[in-house]
């Protein structure tokens, strides 16, 4: 995925591991997310298909969704359905790396 943010910034989705995309997840789908991670460390399956089948749920859980923040403006995009989604802080000093997991 790659869009242009409303302040004419591109952002780009073609790799991992970028700090400025971030995953959310609803509330309802956390005890469906923890129920699964209890179940996977439980059971500890050894094929590839019945490891996939398992993390399925803690990786992409119901109702998740990706979210984008812009490192230029600070603009907060989600993507729902193919559909993106823009905010803007009401307050205008918005920092520009929410995302990070080790903002400096």
């Amino acid at each position: 995925m790659k869009f242009l943010c409303e302040c004419g910034h591109a952002i780009y989705d073609q790799t991992d591991d970028l700090p400025y995309k971030a995953y959310l997840y609803p509330d309802q789908s956390m005890d469906a997310l923890y129920t699964a991670l209890d179940q996977l460390i439980q059971s500890a399956p050894r094929s590839v298909s019945q490891r996939y089948t398992m993390t399925l749920p803690i990786t992409l859980p119901k109702g998740h969704r990706q979210m984008y923040q812009c490192p230029d403006c600070g603009r907060i995009y989600i993507s729902d359905n193919d559909k993106l989604h823009c905010f803007v802080s009401e307050f205008g000093d918005v920092p520009k790396n929410l995302f990070q997991a080790d903002p400096q």
